[in-house]
């Protein structure tokens, strides 16, 4: 890739940029190679400054992830214990039920519906 176009001359090398510069007097080949250097440092600590911050929002991931894992685990927790309590409630449901007999006599004992009653239970 050329490095530095004169006219219709392209300079492939520091040499040939070093022969140009010193023709016109001005930037020698070591001037050109420093700040061919500070500009590859300013990239590289450019790209350092990235790949922290990338390494800093996979640790935010990480976090976020944790979170959710332990919020999953509380939301089956309460799932599962909702579950025992509906199975807990259904039995005792059923038990006044068949002492009973009715379904009028068990609501006006469990003081709820007879809808609910038979959404317990499931009767129609």
């Amino acid at each position: 890739m050329p490095i530095f176009k004169r006219e219709n001359e392209y300079y492939n090398s520091y040499s040939d940029c070093a022969s140009y510069f010193k023709e016109i007097g001005a930037y020698t080949v070591d001037d050109y190679k420093r700040d061919t250097e500070a500009k590859i440092a300013r990239l590289e600590e450019k790209d350092k400054r990235s790949q922290e911050e990338i390494k800093k929002s996979h640790e935010v991931i990480k976090i976020y992830m944790d979170k959710d894992e332990k919020s999953q685990a509380e939301i089956k927790f309460y799932k599962e214990k909702d579950e025992k309590s509906q199975a807990e409630i259904k039995t005792i449901y059923e038990a006044v039920y068949m002492n009973l007999g009715s379904l009028s006599d068990a609501a006006r004992m469990l003081n709820v519906s007879i809808d609910k009653v038979k959404s317990i239970l499931n009767l129609k």
